[in-house]
């Protein structure tokens, strides 16, 4: 059935939502572990070079935030 509306509930334990015949997997939470390089800012908005703008195209969540913060000259994990 083809949904073309946002009013329609779904229950993620039950439905299956297929985009272009791949059916998209629910999930509540997501973690990605990032190594820091120097020159990176851990806040999620700036203008110089932030973990978020280093992400991966691939990942791509609502907001994501980091779980702490390292100083911008120093390398390291990150959880996001």
């Amino acid at each position: 059935m083809l949904i073309k509306t946002s009013k329609l509930a779904i229950h993620e334990d039950n439905d299956t939502i297929l985009l272009d015949g791949q059916e998209l997997i629910y999930r509540e939470f997501i973690y990605v572990m990032l190594n820091k390089p120097d020159g990176v800012i851990c806040s999620t908005e700036d203008r110089q070079e932030t973990v978020l703008d280093i992400l991966p195209n691939e990942i791509n969540f609502r907001k994501p935030f980091s779980c702490g913060r390292l100083d911008i000259d120093t390398t390291g994990l990150v959880l996001l």
